[in-house]
């Protein structure tokens, strides 16, 4: 779906306005925050009929992120837009988010809370029974809106990279794939390859190399943020090529990008499996957290090391 008039909403504390700039950076879109638009620095806030006349002028734009709660424009927004992201994260993370905020300067609000509000408590302690029944409502009332609900931070965030952020690889961007490989299949080789042959491998050889894979049929995918980040490939069921650039490593974009490859050949009814050196533990830790098992084919990759086949079981 081409998504081009989105709503976030929740309740406060879910972490609307930080996931509404996440998608603003990978869409382009152009983002409103309302909490920016009510509020005053001097925390006084606009008339309700200024606060509408602006509302109708964002939502007037051919494409828009509009993020706040808000609930008395609840019907207006979602019968404007063409999709609805609900983070519907329960009173106990809500709870925390508007705690952690007190005192953090924030891009989406003119002012800084230097104290915890008892009434944003009591919005927080009353959404599930009141604003949420509301929203259950309007979304039935209005079925053609493409409603999506996250109940976690990782779902959303997994989603936002899975839809935004994943791109095949072809001759427009193979040299980005073919940096990230470079860089990073150097570093994790370092500890049994000789300089020369690492030195070989730079990036003008990892281009020809996955040039020559993608004519043999495999599939190459990049994670690209504000800069290109982690690559891999597929060829059938066999997941190759993981590599995620060092200085961006244990920052869940490797694991982003191995769930959308798993999920891409599941769909073709196909059993995931890949090869991981007999030394490497943090790979065989992640894989098996991903569901992975020894399937007990090995291969000898020089006298003293082998690597090891795990197949997909599922989590």
């Amino acid at each position: 779906m081409d998504r081009k008039k989105i709503i976030i909403i929740g309740c406060s504390g879910s972490g609307k306005s930080t996931f509404a700039r996440r998608l603003h950076d990978v869409t382009g879109l152009p983002i409103y925050h309302l909490d920016n638009l009510f509020w005053k620095a001097d925390r006084t806030y606009i008339s309700r009929d200024e606060f509408d006349a602006c509302l109708t002028e964002y939502m007037q734009g051919d494409s828009w992120i509009i993020d706040g709660d808000y609930s008395r424009t609840y019907e207006m927004r979602i019968a404007a837009c063409d999709t609805v992201i609900f983070l519907d994260y329960g009173e106990e993370v809500c709870m925390q988010g508007i705690t952690e905020r007190v005192g953090k300067v924030r891009e989406d609000m003119p002012w800084t809370e230097d104290e915890l509000d008892p009434e944003l408590v009591e919005m927080v302690q009353q959404y599930e029974t009141q604003n949420k029944l509301r929203l259950q409502e309007l979304f039935r009332k209005y079925p053609e809106k493409e409603v999506i609900t996250f109940y976690n931070r990782d779902d959303a965030m997994k989603w936002l990279i899975s839809e935004y952020m994943i791109v095949p690889v072809d001759e427009d961007n193979i040299m980005e794939a073919a940096c990230i490989h470079s860089i990073s299949w150097q570093e994790s080789h370092r500890a049994f390859c000789d300089e020369a042959f690492i030195l070989k491998h730079d990036m003008d050889h990892q281009a020809e190399y996955i040039r020559n894979k993608i004519a043999n049929g495999s599939k190459f995918y990049m994670l690209c943020d504000k800069q290109s980040m982690a690559v891999v490939s597929i060829t059938d069921g066999l997941i190759e090529d993981l590599y995620v650039l060092p200085e961006l490593q244990r920052q869940g974009y490797g694991t982003a990008l191995l769930d959308y490859v798993i999920t891409l050949i599941c769909r073709e009814g196909i059993t995931p499996t890949l090869w991981i050196l007999e030394n490497n533990r943090e790979a065989e830790r992640l894989y098996r957290r991903k569901g992975f098992v020894p399937s007990g084919k090995q291969n000898a990759i020089t006298g003293k090391l082998s690597e090891i086949e795990f197949l997909y079981k599922g989590i």
